[in-house]
Parts: C-alpha cells; sequence; structure tokens
C-alpha cells in the first residue's frame, strides 16, 4: 500500500507544516504498470481507428483485424529499443521491426536505404537478414525473398521456445556490431495470435507474392567483422591477481647403470644361449673358450676313435707326434707273442 497526500490549505507553508495535509490509502494495483520489458499484444493502429466506422470504403489496412506484438527494452538510463512482431498483406509470415536509436545506423546505409543484422535465439542457427530504413530508426525485415521467407519463419518458430534472442546491427568489418537482447519469456502467449492476424490479413491480398532474387537479401562482404558471430565464444577468464603456479625444477636425467649381461654359453640341451660379436653361439665352434666343458666342442674330426685303454683318442695327440693307439696295441701285440705266458685279450 502507498500513502498518498494532498495539501488544502495553500495559504502558507507553515498551515501544511503543521499538518494541513490529508494522506489517503491507495492499491499498488491501481498504479499504472510500465510496459519495459515485458511484451504487449496490441491491435493494429489503422483498425483501432476505423475499427467502429460504418464505412463500405475501407481499406484492408482498416478493415481487417490484426494485432502486432511489441517490447521495449531499457538498455541503460539514455538507451532503448524496442522489437515488433507484425503483418503485412502481401505474405503471412510475420515480419519483423526493430527501433532503435538514429545514431546506430551508420550513414553508409541510411544512405542506401536497407542495413543487415544477425539473429539468433538462444545458441542455435544464426541468420543474416536484410532490413529496410524506414525511417532514421525504424527498420523493418520483410520476406522479400523466398531466402528471408524461410529465416523468418524458421526464427519465428524457435522464439516460441527460446530464451533470449539476440540481434547484431551490422557496422561494417572496421567497426564493432551493435548487439541487443529481446528476451523471449511471454512471447509464446501471444504468437499464435499474431500468427493468425496475419494471415487473416493474407487473406484481404489479390495479387500472388512477387519475391526478389534470393542474392537481394544475401549479405555482402564487408558488411560483419572478420569470423564475427553471436555465438558465445569459450573463452578462459584469467584473473590477474590470481597467484601464480610455482613450476618443479627440472629434473635433471640420472644415468642409466649399464650392467654386464649374463653370458649364457651355447649346450648342446637347447636352452638359451648368448650371442657373440661374430654372430654366432658364444661356446660354438671354439669362438671364445669361456669355460673347460665347451673347449673341445666342435673340433672332432670324423668318428670318435677308442684306445685299448677304453679312453677316447684325442685327435690333438695324434698330429702331434704322439705315439698312435694302434701303433701302441700292435706293439703291445709284438710284445705279448714274444711271450709265452701272455694271455691274449679278444
Amino acid at each position: 500500500m502507498l500513502k498518498t497526500c494532498k495539501i488544502f490549505s495553500l495559504g502558507t507553508v507553515v498551515a501544511a507544516w503543521l499538518g494541513g495535509a490529508t494522506c489517503s490509502m491507495v492499491s499498488a494495483a491501481d498504479m499504472p504498470l510500465s510496459d519495459a520489458g515485458r511484451w504487449v499484444l496490441s491491435e493494429a493502429t489503422d483498425y483501432a481507428y476505423s475499427k467502429d466506422s460504418s464505412s463500405r470504403y475501407l481499406s484492408p489496412k482498416e478493415a481487417a483485424l490484426r494485432h502486432t506484438l511489441s517490447i521495449n527494452i531499457k538498455q541503460n538510463v539514455i538507451n532503448s529499443f524496442t522489437f515488433k512482431v507484425g503483418c503485412m498483406i502481401e505474405s503471412a509470415t510475420p515480419l519483423f521491426e526493430l527501433k532503435v536509436s538514429s545514431l546506430d545506423i551508420r550513414i553508409f546505409d541510411s544512405i542506401n536505404d536497407f542495413v543487415y543484422a544477425r539473429f539468433m535465439v538462444d545458441d542455435n542457427q544464426e541468420y543474416s537478414l536484410r532490413g529496410e530504413i524506414m525511417s532514421s530508426d525504424r527498420i523493418l525485415f520483410v520476406p522479400a525473398t523466398r531466402s528471408q521467407d524461410k529465416n523468418l519463419s524458421d526464427l519465428f518458430l524457435q522464439m516460441r521456445e527460446g530464451g533470449t534472442l539476440k540481434i547484431g546491427l551490422l557496422q561494417g568489418e572496421n567497426a564493432k556490431v551493435r548487439e541487443y537482447e529481446v528476451p523471449l519469456a511471454g512471447f509464446m502467449e501471444y504468437s499464435d495470435e499474431i500468427l493468425q492476424s496475419c494471415q487473416n490479413y493474407h487473406q484481404y491480398s489479390t495479387d500472388q507474392m512477387q519475391f526478389l532474387p534470393d542474392y537481394m537479401t544475401k549479405e555482402p562482404d564487408g558488411y560483419a567483422p572478420k569470423d564475427f558471430s553471436l555465438k558465445q565464444k569459450d573463452e578462459t577468464v584469467v584473473d590477474p591477481n590470481a597467484p601464480k603456479p610455482v613450476e618443479p625444477a627440472p629434473v635433471e636425467p640420472q644415468p642409466a647403470v649399464q650392467t654386464t649381461p649374463e653370458v649364457l654359453p651355447f649346450a648342446p640341451d637347447g636352452g638359451p644361449a648368448s650371442i657373440g660379436p661374430d654372430g654366432r653361439p658364444i661356446g660354438a665352434g671354439n669362438s671364445h673358450d669361456w669355460n673347460s666343458a665347451s673347449r673341445s666342442l666342435g673340433t672332432a674330426q670324423g668318428p670318435m676313435q677308442i684306445g685299448p685303454d677304453g679312453r677316447p683318442v684325442m685327435p690333438a695327440q695324434s698330429t702331434q707326434g704322439a705315439p698312435d693307439a694302434n701303433a701302441q696295441g700292435a706293439q703291445g701285440q709284438s710284445q705279448g707273442s714274444g711271450n709265452s705266458n701272455a694271455i691274449e685279450i679278444f
């Protein structure tokens, strides 16, 4: 509840100070609410002016019941903009209207009477639309081509379930884009009425829609900065006052301790064996004498010979002038034959 006071005694200020004022209690619901920041559905101006007229010569704008849906956004104390969704008789697709400060439209575009802007609902697909400048601060985005008609239809459907409509008014490749954000809360409540109004208004059209070539609404090069997009970029926020992480000291690599590998000599049992520098197993072919067991491996010449003493005959001894086992055996036989008491061994 709010208090409103009216002063009935205007003779002197003292009378008011002494209590010559009466106060009455009024409800906050009786106070007018501002339309800023909320969607407002209103009848078109032409229809609202002539809807009670009995004239039979009303134009389609005056006779067709249609609405406009608008929202006014206060960016700050000075700047504000208005976004509207309306209808045109040539098409059943709703059109967009953007009313901004005249300083937001660059002079180059004012001379050409058209601008280009980017539209995107939340982080969905980004659309580029051409807008016609109707006055110094009023821009209309109409379905002039088939491609723009489809873009407007897609945007309208996305706005029904979206959270925020982002608009970027392009200023050239070397100037910052003018960005606007339109909250879409409450838009779906009136979207069906706007769509029905546009369809009813389009029924008064006697001529079929004549679309312009698609290149007429295609955004030319040089209207937006390089790689500009309305989508949020994943950027890491760096706090300059945050303590810097301490980098650990580089660890010097320790020299590897070289250990002498164990030498596995070759053995005829099929076990593992080390390979020597000649590419052959160590211990085979007398390449290296690692132990006494491997010295005689691979040196036998022909089949093994057994002497009369039951031991193998060593080839090395026979080549170095040692008495031959056969000669020794023959000598023993001759000695035995001379002795009649010798015993013959067969």
